[in-house]
């Protein structure tokens, strides 16, 4: 895929990847993306037609082109490639699948992309995902919720409580858990994805400063703390890690003005932390080298 000119940077995320690290249910549907200025809505002409030919040749039945996104429909499956943004920007992976290196995206990446993108036409295995994250990777489904602005999990939230029986009735036939232990999930996925989200939205968040490292205590709606700690070395891998965590994007997402203030503060003092030292200085100005002659 990343042979097509100006079309680097595919990555590999959905739902079948959560799938092949949970084993919470079986998913046949693979999603790429692509960054936002990509163009993909060329891909049918600008290649003179070879993906169209390439996909029908494999089987495909129906291939879709919007704006942002392709989708290319099999009998078995799907796949979808869309435009968009990465968050957090860092945390995706190369690993090796059926034998190609792949780049592939981090769990908090993709359930950032399953709400962000369409929180307003969910279907129920975005709200059976979000359920069970919030059992067997808290961390990422917290990353993921808490870089979006409070109003749009309410916008998801209204969607799914609205449409309760109609996920209900998809839930029963289109999700094929391979648990028992998912079966609640099954029988009530709005619910269970919304208190999935609400219980791991934050409820507040503290920075503290001890020398060279910057901690954060996070605190979520059900109670649950979350404690994180870097040692700055640099400006950029405090931006880094703001990133990894999401917390640069919860800053500035939500309405918290202290957790911007203290934001500015840590790479205020990272970029002090690597500044180099000035030689020292005799008194009419010029630098004093005696030291290093000696």
């Amino acid at each position: 895929m990343n042979a097509l000119d100006g079309f680097e940077g595919w990555k590999m995320g959905g739902g079948t990847i959560l799938a092949a690290r949970w084993d919470h249910r079986k998913s046949t549907d693979i999603d790429l993306k692509v960054a936002h200025n990509a163009g993909l809505v060329l891909l049918g002409a600008a290649y003179g037609g070879t993906l169209d030919r390439t996909m029908e040749r494999l089987g495909a039945r129906r291939i879709e082109y919007r704006d942002q996104q392709i989708s290319i429909h099999f009998d078995d499956g799907k796949i979808d490639i869309a435009q968009g943004r990465h968050v957090p920007v860092t945390g995706h992976t190369v690993q090796t699948i059926d034998g190609h290196a792949e780049v592939v995206s981090s769990t908090s990446q993709i359930l950032h992309g399953k709400i962000h993108g369409r929180s307003l036409r969910s279907p129920v295995r975005d709200l059976f995902d979000f359920a069970v994250a919030k059992e067997v990777d808290p961390e990422s489904l917290e990353i993921a919720i808490n870089t979006l602005h409070p109003g749009r999990c309410t916008e998801a939230i209204d969607n799914w409580r609205n449409n309760r029986l109609v996920f209900q009735r998809h839930a029963a036939t289109e999700i094929m858990p391979t648990q028992d232990r998912w079966l609640p999930v099954i029988a009530d996925p709005a619910g269970e994805a919304e208190r999935a989200i609400t219980s791991r939205r934050y409820r507040n968040v503290t920075f503290g400063f001890e020398g060279r490292k910057l901690h954060a205590t996070c605190i979520c709606m059900d109670g649950a703390e979350r404690h994180r700690a870097h040692s700055m070395t640099s400006d950029a891998e405090l931006n880094d890690w703001l990133d990894r965590t999401g917390l640069a994007e919860y800053a500035d997402a939500a309405p918290d003005r202290n957790a911007r203030q203290m934001i500015r503060e840590a790479r205020r003092l990272a970029a002090s932390f690597q500044a180099p030292e000035r030689p020292p200085r005799s008194h009419d100005g010029t630098v004093d080298d005696r030291e290093g002659s000696r």
